[in-house]
């Protein structure tokens, strides 16, 4: 009887243990792509591009790396910056 609450107890250790690991496995570098165009005047540069790492579970990258996006205007000159997950 005391075994098998001994080989319970080894099982439920060792499955949070394995469950656990499944979440650490999943965070992982991710390469968020950044292109940046600009519009508004003549003579402007030609569109670039910029990589960055981004250390996270799949989701959690593409959200950061989304929110890097945005449009903005000084001067008569726009800039956008369009992000993805690459």
């Amino acid at each position: 009887m005391m075994n098998k609450h001994l080989l319970r107890a080894a099982f439920s250790v060792c499955g949070i243990g394995l469950l656990s690991l499944g979440f650490i496995s999943c965070i992982k570098d991710y390469t968020c792509r950044c292109e940046i165009s600009y519009s508004g005047k003549p003579g402007l540069p030609e569109p670039t591009v910029k990589e960055y790492s981004i250390k996270d579970n799949g989701s959690g990258a593409a959200s950061k790396c989304k929110a890097a996006s945005r449009v903005t205007t000084e001067m008569g000159i726009t800039t956008t910056e369009t992000c993805d997950l690459y």
